[in-house]
């Protein structure tokens, strides 16, 4: 690998801090502050935490679904800038439209 090149598979994720807009409300909430890993290309690493403490926000960051308030996240050495086709995401709960066939889900 040449100096300075980044593993495929790799995902770097640094100083992320994502906040929401409260609807109806001049406040933000805070879901992520300042988070920071680093997975190697090939390494599982499971994500394990309480209800509500940001793991599937971090997740729709990395797959670009969400833009990120404050922070980097460069999966293969590129920033996300939004949806690309060399990540998948699956959804916790069924996203699927029942009368539709899998092609167009």
């Amino acid at each position: 690998m040449a100096p300075g090149a980044v593993p495929a598979g790799s995902i770097v994720v640094e100083g992320v801090t994502q906040r929401f807009e409260l609807p109806r409300s001049t406040r933000e909430f805070t879901a992520l502050e300042g988070v920071s890993f680093d997975v190697a290309g090939g390494e599982f690493v499971s994500i394990v935490g309480p209800s509500g403490c940001g793991k599937s926000t971090i997740l729709a960051l990395v797959a670009g679904l969400l833009p990120v308030t404050e922070g980097r996240i460069r999966p293969d050495g590129a920033l996300v800038t939004g949806v690309s086709p060399q990540l998948g995401f699956v959804f916790q709960r069924d996203a699927l439209f029942p009368w539709k066939t899998v092609a167009e889900n």
